[in-house]
């Protein structure tokens, strides 16, 4: 995506269980106006040891 600006709006991270789920809005502006799309990512949390 590219654009002249873009905004976050409302992002959102909800852990639940070993997972993070994150939310969030995006508005941007180019030549042809402003855009909104909204967006979701799932990510999973992996435990690490000390001293690794």
């Amino acid at each position: 995506m590219r654009a002249a600006r873009f905004e976050l709006i409302v992002p959102d991270v909800r852990q639940i269980g070993d997972a993070a789920v994150l939310t969030l809005n995006v508005a941007s502006w180019d030549d042809d106006g402003a855009h909104c799309w909204s967006g979701t990512g799932v990510f999973r949390i992996e435990a690490t040891s000390a001293g690794a």
